[in-house]
Order: C-alpha cells, then structure tokens, then sequence
C-alpha cells in the first residue's frame, strides 16, 4: 500500500502531521499519528480531528479510557490536562485498592517484543533511528529513548562501582555509544528485554517516563512536564463513578449505566479493563461478520483513518477493540466494538455490549428523538435530560416504526434550534433490536449508550472467538440541527449507499402498481397501466405484491417464488420485455423474510419458520417469519432471488418486510444460543442482502418495512433509498418526511404521489400539493392511471415530470435547510429549502395543513444559505389557481396563475432573503408554494450539477443532470399555471438508464 498521501507535505500543525512509519500489521499502514487522529504520548491522549471540530480522550494513571472533549476544534498545543482537576472524589464513590502510575510504555514494549523476531527488532531499530528527528513519532522517541536510558544507566552503575572500588581506571572508563546499526540494534534488544524483566531497570524507566531522570530533551520541556506530571494525591484517587469516561465496565465502582456487561463460567461478571495498546490506519478497518459499516471497506480510503484502542481484562484475558473512524472532510466519528476472548479456560457470554459510549460533563442537555407508529413514523420529541434513566429500544426485530434508532443530545436549557447551538447526534448502522440510554447522575453528568437492545440478548464467545457491535455514526455540530444533518446526509451520500448510486445519479421517476391494482396484478392490467406510465414521462414501472404463487390475498403464498401464469400467462420474461419495448425499466416487489402457512414452502419445511415445536404462534399479516439464522434458508431465499432476477431485464427491487419478529426461537441453534437469535437473524438478512448487492450491482434495491418500519443506515448500505411510510397522504407525509430529514438524505426518502380520497387517510389534497411533497423525495407514482386520473391531469402530470427532472439533482445532491418546523408550529406550516454547492441555485418549499382562521397573516419566511452578495431571480413555479373575492368573502378557481407576489419572478439580494424573508401567503388547507431562486451571475448561464457538486456547461458534460436555467413562460396558459419547461434535447439525467460507476 501506498504510504499516506500528505507524508510529503509539511505541516504547522503538531497535530496535523502524519508519517509512514509502520509495523506488522497486515497490508495496511499503522501510524502513530495520521492526519486525522494524533496521538500525544507524553499526555497519552488521543486527538481525532475532523473538519471543524474534535474528540479527545486519554489513557489516565489507572490504565482507564478517560473522555475529556468533544467540541469545535482547539489549537494544536492546547493542553487538555487541566480538565483533571474537574473530577473531585465523592463520599461513596469506590476509588482502585491501590493508585500506582499506569505504565503504557511496558505494555507498548512487551507488546512489540512478543510479536517481533530479532531481525525485525533491528529493523524497528532502524525506524526508530531514522525517525527520531521527527518528534511528532511519539513511539519511535519511546523506543529510541529507552535505549539510551538504558545507557545512563549504565553509565551510572560503572560510576558507582568506580566510587566503591575507590579505582582511578575503572572510573575513567565509559560506555560507548553504539556506532553502527548492528550495535544499535542489539543495544535495542537488550533496552526492551531489560524493561520487562528486570526490576530495578523498571524502575528507573517508570521514573524516566516521569520525567525525573534521562530526559534527552530541553530543559524547559522538562520542567514544564515535572510540573504537570505533578497530579495531587487526592485527584489521582478519583474512582471510576466520577469520571467521564470513553468505556465503562460492570461492578469495578461505575454505578452508571455500562457499556458492556458478560458473564463468565464460574457466574462473575466482572471484567475491569485497562488499556493494553493501539494502533492507527489509514482507511476504515472491515468487520468480520456481514453488518454493513460506513466507508468502503475493499478499499484504503484517502480521507478516512481508523484508531483502534484495546482494552484488557488482565484477569481473564477478555479484550475489548475501540474502533473509531474520522473522516477529515466531514464533522463525523464512526465508532464500533469489539469483544474477544482470548483465554484458553474456557467461554464467555456477552450480555451487553454497547456500539458507543459518551459521557458529557455537567450542564443542561434535551434529548431529541424520533418515535411514532404504523403510517406516522420518525415524528420529531424532544424533551428535557433531567436526572435518572431514560431509554428508548426497540424489541420487535427491526429497528421500528416505533423508535429510529438516532437520537440527539443538545447543550443548553432550551430545546435545540436549527440554525445555532450545540447538538450532537447519533445514527446506529443496525437494523435489529436497538437500545438508546441516557443517565444524569447527581454530579449533573450525563452518559449516552447506544446499541444493541440486551434485552432477549445473550451471545456465547467461545475460546479464541469475538462479537461485533453495529457502528455508530456520530456528528458534531455548533450550528444547530441543521447542520448536523448535513453532516450525516454527505455521509451517507458519499460513503455508504453503494457507488453505483453515488455521485450525479438520480433515482427515475417510477410506478408502483400497488395501490392502482392489489393483488390484481395480471399481465393486461399491468400493461394498460404501462402505456399511460410512458406516455405523461413515467420511467420505471414497478409490479407490486400478487404475481407469484397463488397470491390473491395476503393469506397465501409467500416463499412460493415462481411466476403465477394465471396472471402471467406468458411468464415474467414477456411482461418485462413488453414493458422495455415502450421505454419503460421494470422492477418487481419481494418480500424473501416471510412465509405463509398456506404455501408450498412451509408445507416442505415448516422448521424453517421461527418458533418453538408444541407451542402456540403469532401471525402478523396472516404470516410467519423465516429463521434467517438458518444457512439453509437463506440460500434457498436467494436462489429465488437470484433466479428471479436472471430470468429476465429487471433493475428494480422493492425488498419489504410486513410484520415484526414474535416466538423468536431457531429450532437448528441449542439453547444456550436462543439469546442470539434476534442479532442472528439481523445478520442473515444482511448476508442475503449482500449476495444480491454483489452479484446484481446495477439493480436499485428499495427497502420497506410496512413502509418506514426499518428505515436505518444499515438498509441505505444495500440500496439508495427506503420507502418512508405506507401512508401516502400528502399532509400526513410533511411530518414524516421532516422527522426524516433529521438523519437521512432527502434522495433516500421514498415518496410518491397517490391518488385521493387518499386510501390511509380518506382526505383529498390538491394535486399541486401532493406533487410538491413527493418532490422531496425518489418521487413516483402510486395510483391507477388507466381510471383515477382525467385528461387535464394527465397534462399536468406530463408537466410535473418535466419539472421534477430539471429539479432534482439540486433536491438530490444540495444542502437541505430546515426553515419551519411543523412540529411545533402554532400555524401548522413547514417549510425547508435546498441550496446548491455553491449557492447559485435554490428550492424553496411552504406548506400549510390547516388554516384555524383566515384573516392570520404567516411570518415572513427568512431563507439560509445563500450568499449574501449575490442578487437573485426569485420565480414562483407552481402558483395556485384559486383567488379570493373579499367583497363577497368568495374563494373560486380561476383555473390561471395566481402569483403571490402579483407576478412571476422577482429579483431580491440575498442579504434581504436572509434577513428580511418572503412574505408566504398560503390561504387554503392543503396549499403549498414552491420558488426557485437562481443568483444574477448564473442567470444567464446554463448549469447543471456533477459528482462534485459544481455546476458546469452540459454540452461539455452530456452525461450531467438537467440544467436549472431560469424558468420560461408557460407553453399553455391553462396547463395547471405551472410554468414548467422541457429539458433540452442534449440534457438527459443520469439516471437507471444512463448507468456508470463512480
């Protein structure tokens, strides 16, 4: 592997330096220090930098993993040792039996020599030699000064022996410094050998490592580090309930909730750790098992490094892997946890293990998270963290409708904002059963667990065996909400849906066929539906539930997966192929977890359903689910899969999961290993999902669990998008897709126009409105073509689409801004807008549930983003046709543009649309508003959006996206006064059709 790419630049920065020295550790290089983490082993601490903020912890004089900072990034010699003085022991609290200096640098050097022959001893030698000059190597100077400790030291017993024999020759004589590297490196065995076994030696390495004798350095440093290694007794006795901290054990004196909790043989379940060692990579570090993890783990990515510390149980020989990734352009740290076993005695189970743990010093602090329900999912609370237990799980299986799994903690003793103030936010890659914890102490402290739900949760670590907690994405923000979504949305983005839909693409325009025809999906009605599709500018045409086995109802059939030639009667190969000789891509509806008790399938093998044999049985959706667990399963599900997809062009899956988890018992696993079977099913699930991923890379996978039931960053890692919520209404959707956007990208938000009354809901909301909504999101179609819609709306559907392709790469890849918040607003409105990269072109979004009175004015509505110096084109898209009579108090459709400002377009500085706002008028329930604001400068100028985010000439680029010109006069007065223009020929977005890999 190639060394880090910034080796050759210099930096002024300590902690901004990187090097290339490296040990054995497999292909990829560990560093003692990388761009991004830097270790400073004189403070043995820990600094991960990331864009604009910083996480800093230490190894303290116990061994422990003390936490000291999270926050907008310091000055690269700012010392953090002060904050010691912080933790003040209190009556109760157990303290270690007895306060010896932890050594790190022994465990470093017998680390080294166990792992090391005498031959790569006298090449680290030779590092070391070569990199002393370089201070920032804080292991190389260990090794280097150990050495010529180890001279001093001799030295001094030669001068002592002189002054006892009283010998004149004897005392005259010195030691000689090693001259050539075979000296040198027999000099550096016999350093690190003396270290660990001999006493006295020991010694005087501990005294040196306090800086009281053989210090190489200038004096000055050395006062300076006598001075602050000078910790009062009372400090160093401070036990663990105390102290914040980056780990925390059970039963060793932190009455906090844990991080971790196993049980051993003989019933004890206490496993006090220390820190053993760590090491630094570049890259992410891939996992063992099937979860997903953020980053692309077949490849050394340039902008991410990887630390990852150990922690010991010198007891029981039980090791606990911190892994953190810092990626440098982004305000994000991903942490995941390891647990092995390395005793020869025997096993160990896990009751508890925790995906991160932080802990946050005394202030005050709201949680915000996003609960809800079937057809109400991810609905923004947040409430006060007062002192005592708050927890929010999930224990159903997936990650929920009921509880997201992320969550928020702000600073402060008001709720958090958008635009300011601290917030830090958490996002678990994990689809399964999750926990979110938060205590306050009576110290005012708050500790934040998040991981696997321990509930219904045990795992057997054999000998020699380890366990992988899910990762954890966390985003710092000093700027509000709003740009900690940011955050996470790039991330996501960029480093975990997979790269064929990363960078320009754009999901198509789609059909579901789910709500137009049930389980009436035969071969005619699917093609009368087809040709409509095609002709208003429908892309994708996807069949839903109900053309397999014998699927009439949803009592039957699921895991029969062969074609229903009743409905099909030429097979799946002839439908797909009449669909693709109109235009149209094809994409079909799975749902491989479950398993009807009227089916082939379970009659063959009912084991293969979870439960346990002689006892009595839940079905949801008149369903069972399949024991994932089972290898045998799974390599049936995907041999279904996999024939499914040969059998014919298909470039769409929409993977759903209908029901949640009960009788969660696998007949093939013993019973000491029921405890795994929830964390087991997860896992399998993933494998499918791979297999699928990695032989069928073209194909877009939409996730759905009862609509937004698993809607998670783990799902986004196998497909780009996850259909939000089965309710379609248009108003419903506003809170949904709000409560959304907290954590995920807007161009993963599943979300279609459907028709009205709509079928959740029974409420009729304007097609303009509907349309709007479902522009922030994939954007499709659930509704019957062929009969619910009119002449007049086919038109304006044509437009729509026409619209929505020129709008959606700046909706898909610019930054999204929260402006209204329905969840607390007093007028029912929310409102958000989307800016490009370089703030040259914007959306802006107002809509309006209910109006309590007619006469409210709303606020102006004060837009962010955008660049002050700039002068912008302000122009109204989809006006409202109906007009207000006030003489008469009369509302009538005019069936012509009604303009909120009397007109199209304006042109307003971006200083007074930051400041002064848009006056919104929405005067009608369900009404909405949609401007585009295009700067002066790009006015004139066609552009269109590229992976890189800048807008370019597509003449130059024919494979980008649509331009965002400026808006031209409407084609046709009466065409929904929606002023909309048709691409240009030479502009076609890259969408399932214009396919490359990034």
């Amino acid at each position: 592997m190639a060394p880090d790419k910034e080796n050759d630049g210099k930096f002024t920065s300590r902690l901004e330096r990187s090097n290339s020295y490296s040990t054995l550790w497999g292909n990829r290089a560990n560093l003692q220090s990388s761009r991004c983490i830097h270790y400073n082993a004189q403070q043995r601490r820990f600094d991960l930098l990331c864009r604009t903020c910083q996480y800093s912890f230490r190894v303290d004089e116990h061994g422990w993993l003390e936490h000291q900072y999270w926050g907008v990034r310091l000055q690269p010699d700012d010392d953090l040792d002060f904050l010691h003085h912080t933790n003040v022991a209190q009556p109760f609290d157990p303290i270690p039996e007895k306060t010896e200096r932890f050594k790190p640098h022994l465990a470093v050097a017998s680390d080294i020599l166990k792992r090391q022959s005498n031959d790569s001893n006298r090449n680290t030698w030779k590092a070391a030699t070569m990199m002393q000059r370089h201070h920032y190597n804080e292991e190389a100077s260990r090794l280097e000064n150990a050495c010529w400790r180890l001279l001093a030291m001799k030295q001094r017993r030669k001068e002592k022996e002189c002054a006892e024999t009283d010998s004149p020759h004897t005392c005259s004589e010195h030691i000689s410094i090693p001259v050539t590297e075979e000296d040198r490196a027999l000099l550096f065995e016999e350093a690190i050998r003396a270290l660990m076994t001999d006493n006295q030696d020991t010694v005087l390495k501990a005294q040196a490592a306090n800086k009281e004798h053989f210090d190489v350095r200038e004096e000055a440093d050395k006062r300076h580090e006598r001075e602050m290694s000078r910790i009062p007794p009372g400090l160093e006795r401070v036990g663990k309930n105390t102290k914040l901290l980056e780990f925390s054990d059970y039963g060793t004196g932190d009455y906090r909730i844990p991080s971790f909790n196993v049980t051993y043989g003989d019933g004890s379940n206490i496993s006090p750790l220390h820190y053993k060692a760590h090491r630094i990579t570049l890259g992410v570090v891939p996992m063992d098992c099937s979860m997903p993890i953020v980053g692309d783990e077949l490849s050394v990515q340039s902008d991410a490094s990887a630390l990852i510390v150990t922690l010991a149980d010198p007891f029981t020989d039980l090791e606990v892997d911190l892994h953190y990734a810092v990626f440098q352009d982004l305000d994000v740290i991903v942490r995941r946890t390891v647990i092995r076993n390395k005793s020869p005695a025997g096993g160990v189970t896990v009751q508890k293990i925790a995906s991160a743990t932080v802990d946050f010093e005394s202030d005050h602090y709201h949680f915000l998270h996003l609960p809800g329900e079937y057809t109400a999912e991810r609905q923004v609370v947040y409430q006060p963290i007062v002192e005592g237990y708050r927890g929010v799980d999930s224990r159903r299986g997936t990650s929920s409708h009921q509880h997201n799994p992320f969550a928020v903690i702000s600073r402060g003793d008001t709720p958090p904002e958008e635009s300011r103030g601290e917030v830090f936010g958490f996002a678990l890659v994990y689809s399964g059963n999750h926990r979110i914890e938060i205590e306050k102490t009576e110290t005012g402290r708050v500790r934040f667990n998040i991981g696997i739900n321990p509930d219904h949760f045990s795992w057997s670590l054999a000998s020699g065996c380890s366990l992988e907690a899910p990762e954890c994405i966390m985003a710092y923000s000093n700027e509000g909400l709003t740009y900690m979504s940011q955050q996470l949305h790039k991330l996501i983005r960029s480093h975990v849906i997979p790269q064929e839909f990363r960078g320009n693409w754009v999901c198509p325009i789609l059909l579901n066929t789910w709500e137009a025809l049930y389980f009436d999906q035969t071969h005619d009605n699917i093609m009368s539906i087809a040709k409509e599709a095609k002709d208003i500018g429908v892309e994708l045409l996807v069949m839903d539930d109900g053309w397999y086995g014998q699927r009439n109802n949803d009592k039957t059939s699921l895991g029969d997966w062969d074609v229903d030639l009743k409905k099909l009667p030429n097979g799946l190969k002839a439908l797909v192929d009449e669909v693709n000789g109109l235009g149209l891509k094809f994409g079909i509806w799975v749902e491989p977890e479950m398993i009807s008790v009227e089916s082939k399938l379970y009659e063959a093998n009912p084991e293969w359903a979870l439960g346990q044999s002689g006892k009595s049985r839940s079905e949801g959706r008149n369903q069972l689910v399949l024991d994932f667990t089972r290898k045998d399963v799974r390599d049936y599900i995907y041999g279904k899969l996999e024939a499914i997809l040969n059998s014919a062009n298909i470039e769409y899956v929409k993977w759903d999961c209908n029901r949640h988890l009960t009788e969660v018992y696998s007949r093939q696993l013993p019973p000491y290993r029921q405890g795994e079977v929830f964390h087991r099913y997860a896992l399998g699930v993933y494998e499918v999902f791979q297999r699928v991923r990695t032989n069928f890379p073209h194909i877009i996978v939409e996730t759905c669990a009862g609509g937004g039931g698993r809607f998670d960053v783990a799902m986004l890692k196998y497909g780009p998008q996850i259909w939000a919520s089965d309710n379609t209404d248009g108003l419903a959707r506003i809170r949904i897709q709000y409560g959304t956007s907290m954590a995920y990208p807007i161009s993963s938000i599943g979300s279609h126009i459907s028709s009205v009354p709509n079928h959740q809901t029974f409420r009729r909301t304007p097609l303009k409105t509907r349309f709007v909504v479902a522009l922030c999101g994939t954007f499709g179609y659930e509704l019957d073509l062929t009969k619910e819609v009119t002449p007049k709306e086919k038109e304006q559907l044509k437009a729509m689409n026409r619209l929505r392709t020129r709008l959606a790469p700046i909706i898909f890849h610019g930054d999204f801004y929260r402006l209204w918040n329905p969840f607390c607003s007093t007028n029912n409105v929310a409102a958000w807008m989307f800016v490009s990269p370089n703030r040259l072109k914007a959306l802006v979004f107002a809509f309006v549930t209910f109006k309590k009175t007619l006469g409210r004015y709303l606020p102006r509505l004060r837009l962010r983003g955008l660049d002050p110096h700039q002068k912008y084109v302000v122009s109204e898209l989809v006006p409202t046709t109906i007009r207000r009579i006030t003489s008469v108090q009369f509302a009538e459709d005019q069936d012509r543009p009604v303009y909120q400002f009397g007109k199209k377009t304006l042109e307003i500085s971006g200083l007074a649309l930051l400041n002064v706002g848009l006056p919104i008028k929405l005067e009608f329930d369900g009404d909405a508003m949609l401007m585009e604001l295009t700067a002066m400068s790009a006015h004139t100028t066609t552009c269109a959006m590229t992976p890189s985010a800048s807008f370019v000439d597509p003449k130059a680029h024919p494979e980008s996206p649509l331009s965002l010109s400026p808006i031209q006069p409407p084609t046709h007065q009466h065409e929904m006064a929606m002023t909309m223009l048709e691409p240009p020929p030479d502009e076609v977005p890259r969408s399932i059709s214009h396919r490359r890999i990034i």
